[in-house]
């Protein structure tokens, strides 16, 4: 073995070693309270330095365009039969590089730009890919926004079947960055069946909850839902994308070639070890 794949970090790099070092320091004397900075264990973050750093996997199990890629296979399809036993999901993608990209991959899918977007203002919760203005989903889409009612700052829900009725859109998407109520999925299903367009979920912030079972799953209700896999779910940074077999498969085309070139093997290998810890009780 290279002398270089033995050297440890303080030796190779000391000034990158003390500036993780006194970020250790740093997350072990302060606290901050949002989903995103939340501690992956030692297993997960030990699979993200993992050898597989060093593999590159174009493609999806069994159909890869390099050589040497039985053990990538392996591992991506334990995280996708994990995070799919996880949330009793028909099927999944586990190769987006952020919740960003995964949501990015499910408009590109079901939208063309012009077309009508609804989902939860940012002012009321909302997050940037679901319509904000600054952000690409804002850019490329018309986007008919839902919010809370002033005196309980709950969500409308009258005024949400009315803004679909009006707005006509072809994805409605629920979930939220920062609403600390539950969203009635069955009812957001039933209105996306209405006005003919897709029950998108993004339960990013929700993820570690629902699969503790202590909030109610949008699988089922959601034809298509992202996540990030660094927040409640306690896994590296990254997305996923699970649902109906039939939506995911046509999103799989979307992710790779049309998004993404290789994945990121580490990293989804990484995800295989979360998703396998939340499985246990």
């Amino acid at each position: 073995m290279p002398a270089h794949h033995r050297t440890t970090l303080a030796d190779s790099d000391p000034t990158v070693a003390a500036i993780l070092n006194r970020e250790v320091k740093r997350q072990q004397d302060h606290l901050e309270l949002i989903a995103s900075e939340n501690h992956s264990s030692a297993a997960v973050r030990e699979a993200m330095g993992s050898v597989l750093t060093d593999k590159y996997a174009e493609g999806y199990p069994g159909k890869r365009y390099y050589g040497g890629c039985a053990h990538a296979d392996e591992v991506e399809t334990l995280a996708i039969q994990r995070v799919c036993e996880l949330y009793g999901a028909e099927a999944a993608n586990v190769q987006p590089h952020s919740g960003a990209s995964a949501n990015m991959a499910a408009y590109f899918t079901f939208m063309k730009p012009g077309d009508t977007l609804m989902a939860m203002n940012l002012a009321h919760g909302g997050h940037l890919t679901h319509g904000a203005t600054v952000n690409f989903s804002g850019q490329l889409y018309n986007v008919a926004a839902y919010g809370v009612r002033d005196s309980d700052e709950q969500i409308d829900y009258d005024e949400l079947r009315r803004i679909a009725h009006e707005s006509r859109p072809r994805v409605i998407v629920s979930g939220a960055t920062a609403y600390s109520r539950e969203f009635d999925f069955a009812f957001i299903r039933q209105v996306a069946d209405e006005v003919d367009a897709l029950h998108m979920c993004d339960m990013s912030h929700y993820s570690g909850l629902i699969a503790g079972g202590v909030y109610p799953s949008p699988v089922g209700h959601a034809q298509v839902v992202t996540s990030t896999t660094h927040k409640s779910i306690r896994g590296p940074r990254g997305g996923m994308i699970i649902g109906d077999a039939d939506y995911v498969t046509k999103i799989n085309k979307t992710v790779f070639p049309g998004l993404q070139g290789g994945p990121l093997m580490h990293v989804i290998a990484a995800k295989a070890v979360a998703f396998g810890e939340a499985l246990r009780p």
